[in-house]
């Protein structure tokens, strides 16, 4: 079974001082990280739900693709594991996705 969840990567900052936002998919304690593209401060981050602040200013834009992609990969995951029962690995996700 694979989990997808939403974070932020912190391992590394950019020159402007915002982090990265990654969707990390996990299988059977192996995760790998997908970019997508968007990078935050880290007090735009609420680190107890995992999700982006409302008050952060790109609130409105972000949050809407964050919530298309996640359903586009989602849908992804689930029609993939159908099909592939036995054969499902984080590092097949991220090619898959």
């Amino acid at each position: 079974m694979s989990t997808l969840k939403l974070s932020l990567d912190t391992r590394r900052s950019k020159k402007n001082k915002t982090y990265p936002l990654v969707f990390r998919i996990s299988v059977n304690g192996q995760s790998r990280d997908i970019p997508l593209g968007h990078s935050i401060l880290e007090d735009e981050w609420n680190s107890r739900t995992e999700t982006l602040k409302k008050s952060a200013p790109t609130y409105e834009v972000l949050s809407a693709k964050i919530q298309d992609l996640q359903i586009k990969y989602l849908s992804k995951i689930i029609e993939y594991e159908k099909s592939n029962p036995n054969h499902v690995t984080a590092h097949t996700w991220k090619e898959v996705l």
